[in-house]
């Protein structure tokens, strides 16, 4: 299982995800990449898959959440 945040620097919401999904790891085993929206690999993610809001977590190549996910959907999620 591939999960892959797209986050802003800027963005308080983002820095509460990363937390989340860094907490879910140390629980669960799952691949796990973070990747700029700023960056040109970001910007291709948000072209691919129509992202209008960040933080977005795609989980197997599909959305799966945007926004902070609640703690045990995410769980669920990567379960």
């Amino acid at each position: 299982m591939k999960v892959i945040l797209i986050h802003a620097d800027w963005c308080p919401i983002c820095q509460a995800t990363r937390k989340l999904w860094s907490e879910l790891r140390k629980e669960h085993r799952f691949d796990y990449e973070e990747v700029n929206l700023t960056s040109p690999e970001g910007m291709e993610y948000v072209k691919k898959y129509a992202l209008h809001s960040v933080p977005a977590t795609l989980i197997d190549d599909r959305v799966a959440f945007f926004g902070l996910p609640e703690r045990e959907k995410a769980k669920q999620a990567v379960t």
